[in-house]
């Protein structure tokens, strides 16, 4: 069903009265039949004169009976009513009449002002150039059908998405600002889509890429060297910005195609995004795997559910955790907006360098023995860590090396005597329990004795 205007289409009829008129074929070869070239449900406008009256109005034709519905009249011989046409033969012709692009032309030119509300109904606007005024929230542009609208906007105002009848650009709310435009249209049903400008030439949404919140979405990067079933204590880390909940967690995992697959068998497992990298607003999270999430700011709340979960309104520059209760997990996703976009997955050593800002368990480190018990180290970060780091051995036995000829050297009850951070960057760190050290020759400690965290 379509709205057509073809050429040299024109036929007879002998009905009369003001109903559906019969069509009785053209008056010669050069003209068309309304049958060649419309199908049953196609719309046209169309003028009928004969036995003393005319008739300009829209018309639908009718394939079954070969006839045409009269509908919204433009002008007639009766006082622009609908004709009750007498007998004789009238002729119907397709045209287009010129009231009704004179109206279209006059539309086009002026501008409407239609104040701002819940439902702005645009369609009832009689010119087809439009500006919102006013600051009301906009859920509906009204149910006029097969209408079309130019739009401006006077000022600030949230247009509300909504998947069926007012259809928005990246399926999110809109705040509008002084000098945004759009084109906004309705189909049959009254339901609306609008495509938009803003004023200042921005994007309406972040690009796609770069908006995925999570650091280690698909669990690829394991420094702390989990392994097996990994049960952690409350707080604790396992696979790489990745924590337990308030009661502990457990958990197995398997490598699957490029990803890793985290099985939760109990207790709840959790990331902490850094509040500065959060902008606010409404987020989505969604994830491959039958683990059920919450997410929240501040204090633990919220009920489990599946994904894709859309959040309320959060806080910028707030810390925001999402929680993982039992169920498979891998590819999570949080990002800005109401809709879920396809996975975004980051190279692998921009994964990594997003890791170390928060854990770094670095090689070998060099340094010197400073007393007969302690050796001197020195650690270069390969990023900045989000705070001063706290340091740590990764067990009381630690070995080292020391002249003569580098010779191997334990410390069964190893310690950190002390360090000193430079901006987060470097770390100077004496690690004590060594004996029969010889005071300031060349030493170093055994690749993956020591831990710098920096973690939320």
């Amino acid at each position: 069903m379509a709205l057509k205007y073809p050429e040299r289409v024109q036929e007879s009829t002998t009905t009369t009265g003001t109903g559906d008129l019969m069509l009785i074929g053209a008056p010669d070869s050069s003209y068309n039949e309304f049958a060649d070239r419309f199908v049953n449900g196609d719309q046209t406008d169309v003028a009928i004169f004969g036995a003393g009256a005319f008739e300009l109005c829209r018309a639908t034709y009718n394939a079954g009976s070969n006839s045409i519905t009269r509908g919204a009249i433009y002008d007639s011989s009766n006082s622009g009513s609908r004709v009750t046409f007498g007998a004789g033969t009238k002729t119907i012709i397709v045209t287009a009449p010129g009231k009704r692009w004179q109206v279209a032309a006059e539309a086009g030119e002026a501008i409407s002002d239609v104040a701002s509300a819940s439902t702005c109904d645009i369609g009832a606007a009689n010119t087809w150039r439009v500006r919102i005024t006013g600051t009301t929230t906009i859920t509906s542009l009204g149910t006029g059908t097969d209408k079309i609208r130019f739009v401006t906007f006077a000022g600030a105002l949230t247009l509300t998405h909504n998947a069926t009848s007012l259809i928005l650009p990246t399926g999110a709310n809109i705040v509008t600002a002084a000098g945004d435009a759009a084109i906004a249209w309705s189909d049959a049903s009254g339901n609306w889509r609008v495509i938009y400008q803003r004023a200042n030439g921005m994007a309406l949404a972040a690009p796609l890429s770069n908006r995925n919140r999570i650091i280690n979405s698909p669990f690829v990067i394991n420094q702390r060297g989990v392994s097996g079933t990994v049960t952690l204590a409350a707080g604790a880390y396992g696979h790489d910005r990745w924590k337990a909940g308030a009661g502990g967690c457990t958990y197995a995992f398997a490598v699957s195609g490029i990803d890793t697959v985290i099985t939760i068998t109990s207790g709840t497992l959790c990331q902490v995004i850094e509040g500065t990298f959060f902008e606010g607003g409404i987020y989505t999270a969604s994830w491959a795997g039958s683990a059920q999430a919450r997410i929240y700011q501040g204090a633990a709340s919220g009920s489990y559910t599946s994904g894709p979960i859309t959040t309320g309104s959060l806080a910028a520059a707030t810390n925001t955790t999402i929680e993982f209760s039992v169920g498979t997990l891998t590819r999570v996703q949080v990002e800005p907006g109401s809709v879920a976009t396809a996975y975004e997955r980051r190279p692998g050593g921009i994964e990594l360098a997003m890791c170390l800002r928060y854990f770094y368990r670095p090689g070998r480190l060099w340094g010197y023995a400073a007393s007969a018990t302690a050796i001197v180290v020195m650690a270069q970060h390969p990023v900045p860590m989000r705070a001063t780091p706290t340091v740590s051995l990764v067990a009381t036995s630690v070995e080292g090396e020391s002249p003569p000829w580098m010779t191997a050297v334990t410390a069964s009850s190893a310690a950190v005597n002390g360090s000193h951070i430079d901006n987060n960057m470097s770390a100077d760190i004496s690690i004590g329990g060594f004996t029969g050290l010889s005071v300031g020759a060349t030493a170093l400690i055994q690749s993956g004795a020591v831990n710098f965290s920096a973690e939320l």
